[in-house]
């Protein structure tokens, strides 16, 4: 099945059994992409799934604050009084709070299996500087292997810099070549990275990042979003 959103924690119309299906389906089909090692879009729609929600949860917390309550009662050991929230929906704000907490470990447990596996995958791929490493760094080449196909990938990759509140940040784009096959593919990097500069003369000394890994895993699920982070941290740990 397809992701699902928020807005399936808030459509308190919905029957909640109904609900609860909905997600532990989805969260299913996640678990069943994890075990084939198909990471991606599953392992980021999760993420922001959770953060999500805690948001939402955080959020509830401070709108009760604002509530009318009703006092329902005494602790006379503790010295407390105890309330009842009697904004009106606040019914509604309950059945969306159970549902949050019911589903907040469940999400957590599958995200778990997925970074585990993202993991594995990044202690078990290398990233290797290709020849001279020129002084503009924001541009180049980039290698990847896909072992399920025999071949590798090559892609061109530009760093941009952008500032929002005050913080800079960094965005990579990246735009793929093409595939070597067979033969090309058993080729050094050093002579890869001379034929990408001969064929493309606008980088005459560009900046070129091989990856290394004996994993077989899915490439476009898998193996490419793993490097493609694996390379932005490149640019972090040497801004």
């Amino acid at each position: 099945m397809g992701k699902i959103d928020i807005d399936i924690f808030t459509s308190v119309q919905d029957d909640l059994e109904k609900r609860q299906y909905h997600i532990l389906a989805y969260l299913q089909n996640c678990l069943h992409k994890f075990k084939r090692n198909r990471l991606y879009p599953e392992l980021g729609q999760l993420s922001r799934l959770h953060d999500n929600l805690i948001t939402l949860k955080n959020s509830f917390e401070g709108m009760k604050s604002e509530f009318p309550k009703r006092i329902t009662g005494m602790n006379l050991e503790e010295k407390t009084l105890d309330y009842e929230i009697t904004a009106p929906g606040s019914g509604n704000l309950r059945s969306v709070e159970d549902l949050i907490e019911w589903a907040l470990p469940k999400i957590q447990s599958v995200s778990e299996e997925g970074v585990s596996i993202f993991e594995f995958i990044n202690e078990n791929l290398e990233l290797e500087k290709v020849g001279m490493e020129p002084r503009y760094l924001n541009e180049g080449y980039f290698m990847i292997p896909d072992n399920f196909k025999r071949n590798i990938r090559l892609y061109q990759f530009e760093i941009s810099l952008f500032t929002a509140s005050k913080e800079k940040y960094r965005t990579l784009k990246t735009k793929f070549l093409k595939t070597l096959v067979h033969n090309y593919a058993e080729k050094p990097p050093t002579d890869i990275k001379l034929d990408l500069i001969k064929q493309y003369s606008d980088l005459p000394n560009p900046a070129t990042y091989a990856c290394q890994t004996d994993l077989d895993f899915p490439f476009p699920e898998s193996i490419f979003p793993v490097a493609r982070r694996k390379l932005m941290m490149q640019f972090y740990q040497n801004p």
